[in-house]
């Protein structure tokens, strides 16, 4: 079970439920996912420009991205609103969300730049889980990850992991 961002914490949620109808979970994956910690960036009533701004650089662009050259030139406007409110209800999501405990040990690969202040890190994710927290990081921000430079860093990682291994050094 693999996920990156908001996507981490539907892949442990999916993982815990698995485990509780008797299904094995054998890897659980987390790509700069942390658990919430209150109302994110999204959460609220803010301000469309405010969402958009957030979700433009939570993809690792900047708020200007939506210029007519930018990365989402071909989305109309409408595309770029709905966008902005499925980011807007992922923090709506997870503002209030309980997680509940995964059974195994958690690969976390974390980005390794423009974290904010007291962002959580691989420790938030202790109350949450009984085995390991391996730690990976990657060199950049969070909306890099998907990128080809990151995901050939994560690749091989992750290939070592499914294949039985334990190539990342632990923290924790």
């Amino acid at each position: 079970m693999l996920g990156w961002s908001f996507g981490g914490l539907v892949a442990h949620e999916m993982a815990v439920r698995l485990q509780e109808e008797g299904q094995e979970v054998s890897s659980l994956v987390l790509m700069d996912s942390f658990p919430p910690a209150g109302a994110g960036p999204a959460g609220g009533e803010a301000d469309e420009d405010v969402l958009r701004q957030a979700l433009f650089a939570s993809l690792g662009h900047r708020p200007d991205a939506a210029d007519p050259d930018g990365p989402f030139a071909l989305l109309v406007e409408r595309g770029l609103a709905a966008m902005v409110r499925v980011f807007a209800h992922h923090g709506a999501l997870q503002d209030g969300f309980e997680l509940r405990t995964f059974e195994g040990d958690v690969l976390l690969f974390e980005a390794t730049e423009g974290k904010a202040a007291g962002a959580p890190g691989a420790d938030a994710w202790r109350p949450y889980g009984t085995g390991r927290i391996d730690v990976t990081p990657v060199q950049g921000e969070h909306g890099e990850l998907t990128r080809p430079d990151r995901l050939a860093h994560i690749g091989p990682v992750l290939a070592d992991r499914l294949a039985g291994g334990r190539r990342t050094p632990a923290r924790g």
